[in-house]
């Protein structure tokens, strides 16, 4: 099975951390602890709503208060019980230009005895290397024979700071009305402020769709930062479910990208879309 996204950070962070100790070492005496923070994010969108009024903000608030995320925790479970066609491509980027390196494959999973899948690639395409560089790590696996990553329980690495009570004037809060997979929704979109301690926080976006009805959690978009002395990093994750029929929800989309600026080295970005197509129930 390849690497999750958050292994694959890790592991740049790890790296990172002893570029820059062999680094500063030659001026200090060690590495100490580097200062760890927020920041904005390059990944967060151009277009965002206008602040939002005190009852908006507070419905906005009540949404999140009240969301349910079994839904949205048990979309990729749900996967051993279909058959489906999955298309998994990953770049690298140096710049603006557009990627230097990419791996694009296609997967068909047959469920296999209950447990486990009948794996078989359709398609396979790559430009680049990513083998000659530590990003080698977000390639597609060579062996297909891994199941997709449960994405829904990396999303929240941690708490949303958004979610605490005491943490909420340092974010924006709006709500808006719409339709998705058929389904009425209630839209709460999330961002750290730019004054008081908005600057700080590590969460920096969020939009997330609520059921209405239910306030089950169905598709979820995140940015976060982190800022040391070492590094910057930012991470984006994007997960939106599919009605299966009745009150089954799979996955239809995933996106998972990384910034990493690192000390001594030119900033990389790196980013892993999947799709999930053709699924029919076992």
């Amino acid at each position: 099975m390849q690497p999750s996204p958050i292994e694959r950070v890790r592991f740049l962070k790890s790296l990172a951390w002893l570029t820059a100790c062999l680094t500063i070492t030659v001026l200090l005496t060690g590495c100490g602890e580097a200062t760890s923070g927020g920041g904005p994010s390059a990944f967060t969108p151009e277009s965002l709503p206008a602040s939002a009024g005190d009852d908006e903000r507070a419905r906005a608030i009540e949404l999140l208060d009240k969301m349910q995320r079994t839904t949205f925790d048990s979309a990729f479970v749900q996967l051993q019980n279909y058959a489906f066609t999955r298309t998994v491509r990953t770049e690298r980027r140096n710049g603006p230009a557009g990627p230097d390196a990419f791996r694009e494959r296609t997967l068909t999973y047959t469920p296999d005895d209950g447990s486990a899948f009948r794996v078989e690639s359709i398609r396979a395409d790559s430009s680049g290397s990513f083998d000659a560089s530590v990003l080698g790590r977000f390639a597609p696996s060579s062996d297909p024979d891994g199941i997709p990553t449960n994405l829904a329980a990396q999303a929240f690495p941690e708490e949303p700071p958004y979610l605490a009570e005491r943490k909420r004037e340092a974010f924006h809060y709006n709500v808006r009305s719409d339709t998705y997979e058929g389904v009425p929704v209630d839209v709460v979109v999330v961002q750290a402020r730019n004054g008081d301690s908005g600057p700080e926080q590590s969460a920096r976006f969020a939009e997330l769709t609520l059921h209405h009805d239910t306030h089950q959690l169905l598709a979820a978009h995140t940015v976060y930062t982190e800022r040391t002395l070492l590094y910057a990093q930012d991470t984006v994750f994007r997960i939106l479910l599919r009605r299966a029929g009745g009150e089954t929800w799979l996955p239809r989309e995933t996106e998972f990208r990384a910034l990493l600026d690192m000390i001594l080295r030119d900033p990389l970005e790196i980013a892993t879309r999947s799709t999930y197509s053709e699924l029919t129930a076992s």
